[in-house]
């Protein structure tokens, strides 16, 4: 039986479950702040672009679809963390 080699949604699966991993390692680790924030939602962001693109099927999508919904994802995710790091600044 040959090796199966993994690409689409074998390789999206185990890099979200790698991500969610690296985002509960950070959050134990490292002390709450805008570093960690940063991270944690960089993290979201890859998570977002990994399900936009692999599960949603925007891989094969015309490049300006694709770079209009992974732009909103990286807008979202830093929104997120310029209100995270504004609560800190208080």
């Amino acid at each position: 039986m040959p090796s199966r080699s993994r690409s689409g949604p074998d390789a999206a699966v185990v890099l979200l479950i790698g991500l969610a991993v690296a985002s509960l390692a950070v959050t134990m680790v490292l002390p709450y702040g805008a570093a960690a924030s940063a991270l944690v939602l960089a993290a979201a962001v890859l998570k977002g672009r990994v399900v936009v693109l692999d599960f949603l099927g925007l891989r094969d999508a015309p490049a300006v679809w694709r770079g209009l919904i992974v732009g909103w994802v990286v807008l979202i995710g830093t929104i997120a963390w310029l209100a995270a790091t504004a609560s800190l600044l208080r």
